[in-house]
């Protein structure tokens, strides 16, 4: 049975590793524990933040708006090691239009709390 391009996308998604262990490995090396904890404190409410700017954007068909958010999302997760989050986020930067906006977003708040729940684990400690 063929799968369709979401699936395909879910699928790829599942095998990509969540973070880039070199970045994560630099940021333990560079930031003492407490600087670590409020960096990950500050990316999770500007993910929540972001993630709320995106499907508001894609509600109203405001592709300027989720392109600029999407490509800030893009650099802070990619900053931490985020390496799927950012994936996704440089999709919906660069995407023309997004005829499925709920799937898109879907996709972005499943790749946001893998990479929340990822970073949580590898980066205070």
């Amino acid at each position: 049975m063929a799968t369709g391009a979401g699936e395909a996308a879910v699928e790829r998604e599942a095998l990509e590793p969540e973070l880039d262990q070199a970045i994560v490995q630099e940021l333990r090396g560079l930031l003492d524990s407490s600087a670590r904890a409020q960096l990950l404190a500050d990316f999770e409410v500007q993910l929540d933040e972001c993630i709320a700017a995106v499907s508001a954007a894609l509600s109203r068909d405001e592709d300027d708006e989720r392109r600029r958010v999407a490509h800030l999302l893009k650099g802070s997760s990619a900053t931490l090691g985020a390496r799927a989050l950012s994936r996704i986020c440089e999709e919906l930067q660069l995407a023309e239009t997004v005829p499925d906006g709920e799937a898109a977003l879907r996709r972005l708040r499943a790749a946001a709390g893998r990479a929340r729940a990822a970073l949580r684990e590898q980066l205070p400690g």
